[in-house]
């Protein structure tokens, strides 16, 4: 059974409307006061010519604000939201300018298989002589010199609530902010759909190898492969969801199934199975 490369289609222009989506740099949610964070609002259609719509709310109400680029430099605390044109708002990003002595810096997201930085920081007039990372109540590092803590590859363990404990030199304790982390999937396990699954022999059938990205990592690339009970179709992986089957006859019934898989991170999930039963021509 031969195939022919069927033209590469995007995940994403199935949206008509793609939300915009904010990035960090630093990529923390919590700094010192006196600190800045840059917001860069992202789109898939995004012209550098464009205006950006920025939204602040914090607890005196909400502050509208446009840019003509897509980065935003901002020093307050609250929630905050960006729109490019013709794209839907974003979810809401919360920062935290903290006047404490002992903060917890950690991402915005956290996917699946990803590699995470959790950083216990003191105010750079504060003297500790050593700092826990606690998660759920429980000592989970003691820091000496270093005070970030790798997650290699975060799943659905690494859940929970952390939070930092520093001890002074005169034993007083010292707080931070607490950080509820939640791995996402990165994109949900594929289904396979096609064209006809009784299809009439010496016919075609187009099968689509169907998930979506999280907007949050649009970097991140998917690759397919298509499958026959255990028989690989094609050549292999392929960028394109589509597997086309120019014809197709009574032995090619059977059980078909595909498979999506990231590269960095590296994460590979597969479909449930689809039967396909060819018919004959009459």
């Amino acid at each position: 059974m031969q195939a022919t490369p069927p033209q590469i289609l995007s995940l994403s222009s199935t949206a008509t409307e793609p939300k915009s989506v904010i990035f960090l740099h630093p990529p923390w949610t919590t700094v010192f006061q006196g600190e800045n964070v840059t917001l860069t609002c992202k789109t898939i259609h995004f012209d550098a010519s464009e205006k950006i719509k920025w939204y602040h709310q914090y607890l005196l109400g909400e502050i509208q604000s446009e840019t003509s680029g897509n980065t935003h430099e901002v020093h307050e605390s609250g929630d905050y939201r960006c729109q490019a044109q013709d794209s839907l708002l974003s979810n809401r990003v919360s920062l935290l300018f903290s006047p404490a002595n002992l903060i917890l810096q950690a991402p915005l997201d956290v996917f699946e298989k990803e590699s995470v930085i959790l950083r216990c920081r003191a105010k750079a007039n504060t003297v500790l002589n050593t700092i826990k990372l606690y998660k759920n109540g429980k000592v989970l590092e003691v820091f000496e010199k270093s005070s970030d803590f790798h997650i290699h590859q975060a799943s659905l363990k690494d859940n929970g609530k952390y939070h930092c404990v520093g001890v002074k030199e005169d034993d007083r304790l010292v707080f931070s902010n607490s950080v509820k982390i939640e791995v996402q999937e990165l994109f949900p396990s594929p289904v396979l759909r096609a064209s006809s699954t009784q299809p009439t022999e010496g016919g075609a059938v187009t099968l689509t190898c169907e998930t979506q990205l999280s907007p949050q990592r649009p970097d991140v690339q998917l690759q397919f492969h298509f499958f026959r009970d255990r028989q690989s179709l094609g050549s292999g992986w392929r960028s394109s969801p589509e597997f086309w089957i120019p014809t197709i006859w009574r032995e090619d019934s059977g059980s078909y199934w595909c498979q999506a898989q990231s590269m960095t991170p590296s994460v590979q999930k597969q479909s449930q199975r689809l039967h396909i039963q060819v018919k004959s021509e009459c």
